[in-house]
């Protein structure tokens, strides 16, 4: 490609010192082209230079991310504690007991009705009568009082009739509603502390030796325990509550 001037564009043949339309003096090849890629030629995006509008700043402020936010609730969670949990109970305890004594008196007229006997006004030949249904009445009372703390605590109330009453309700850690599965594991430990703390009940027939008052004792000792931690601990647990990692907290009003 044949070489122009720099000043007026005239075409140079060979290599000049001087332009001989323009007469102004030509540098080297070398020296033009050291110049070059000493200098090599920087492209700015005019828009990085221009000012900023008041509409650009707030369009920036809103593309700002958020922080991240804490869970709300948490820091306004209130424990109830063990007198009120206890007075829950005592509710529940009057309403079960009532299903007992209704599938007592179911389960004796379906034995009467399918054997043909009459109930006997005696207490000796209604406490037989009685015994013959025991065992199938213990099974279902025990389903029917699983199903009832299971299913109510998990509900979208989250409570039994009793709790509800009381202004209660069961959570997980974080104070949200709790599975049906989790709310099993919570009445199966409840289920065996209340059955320790009464096992002087149940097995007061079968003591015959010292250490056997020694077993019923620590036995009654650790249910206690277990339902006592509800007024020691710091979130009010207890140990049924800490085992199934939940929370009985007073209903916000």
């Amino acid at each position: 490609m044949p070489s122009v001037c720099r000043y007026c564009g005239a075409e140079l043949s060979g290599a000049p010192d001087f332009c001989a339309s323009c007469g102004q003096p030509l540098p080297a090849p070398d020296t033009e082209v050291a110049t070059s890629a000493a200098q090599p030629e920087v492209r700015v995006d005019p828009s990085v230079l221009a000012p900023r509008s008041p509409a650009d700043e707030s369009v920036a402020e809103k593309t700002v991310i958020p922080a991240v936010e804490s869970q709300p609730g948490v820091a306004a969670l209130r424990y109830a504690g063990f007198w009120r949990r206890f007075a829950a109970y005592f509710v529940d305890s009057i309403l079960l007991f009532g299903v007992a004594v209704f599938l007592a008196v179911l389960f004796l007229l379906i034995r009467v009705l399918s054997t043909g006997q009459t109930l006997q006004p005696d207490p000796a030949s209604l406490e037989q009568q009685l015994q013959t249904i025991a065992l199938p009445l213990e099974i279902a009372h025990a389903l029917l009082v699983w199903l009832y703390f299971a299913l109510m605590e998990s509900s979208s109330r989250q409570a039994t009739l009793g709790k509800l009453l009381i202004g209660l309700v069961v959570t997980d850690l974080a104070g949200q509603r709790i599975s049906f599965w989790r709310a099993t594991g919570r009445h199966l430990g409840k289920f065996f502390a209340l059955n320790f703390l009464t096992s002087f009940l149940w097995l007061s027939s079968y003591i015959r030796q010292p250490w056997q008052y020694a077993l019923i004792a620590l036995l009654v000792l650790l249910g206690l325990f277990a339902l006592v931690l509800a007024g020691l601990t710091e979130k009010k647990q207890a140990l049924h509550d800490l085992l199934a990692d939940t929370l009985v907290l007073r209903r916000r009003s």
